[in-house]
């Protein structure tokens, strides 16, 4: 490929040399037949101009491998771009996940807190109930206690009672002796 582009800006001098010259001798030689012409100093004119393009040349050449390094220079930074884009599209990945796992976080936070609003509720409705029970439990022992002792009291009446119909019995055999 660079033989071809080297073979293209050869032919292109020789073609631009050739326009040249024969423009030259044209305007030189046509136009002025009546003056004479010096081979010498168009030879010098045309060595001149082979000169010029041969400047331009190595101009273009140094141009052309200039216009090939930012060839290079663009298909390497076209790489690293890529690369780049590849690397940005697995931070979105990333970032996306994350954004997931956050915003799972945050439900279970939520859930979290509200299952500790209910359990604080929960131990408050336990206290309460345990007061109100032990408050009933105190009732109903008292009055339980009440009871018995309500019993009580009926069981000694009854007690006495008994005694008193136990001893009238033991008065009247004592009364009555045994046949």
């Amino acid at each position: 490929m660079n033989n071809n582009h080297l073979k293209k800006y050869a032919i292109l001098g020789i073609v631009t040399l050739s326009v040249g010259i024969f423009l030259g001798y044209y305007i030189w030689g046509v136009s002025k037949k009546k003056e004479e012409v010096s081979i010498s100093a168009l030879l010098t004119q045309a060595l001149n101009e082979v000169r010029t393009i041969e400047q331009e040349n190595i101009n273009l050449k140094k141009k052309y491998e200039q216009l090939k390094e930012s060839d290079l220079i663009i298909e390497r930074l076209k790489g690293e771009n890529a690369k780049l884009i590849k690397q940005i599209n697995a931070l979105k990945h990333k970032n996306t996940t994350l954004e997931a796992k956050i915003g799972a976080l945050i439900k279970e936070k939520e859930l979290l807190s509200s299952c500790k609003k209910q359990n604080e509720e929960l131990q408050a409705k336990i206290s309460e109930l345990q007061s109100k029970t032990s408050q009933e439990s105190v009732y109903y022992r008292e009055k339980e206690v009440e009871t018995l002792k309500a019993k009580i009291k009926s069981l000694q009446k009854e007690n006495q009672d008994l005694k008193l119909i136990i001893e009238q019995i033991k008065a009247l055999s004592d009364a009555n002796p045994k046949k």
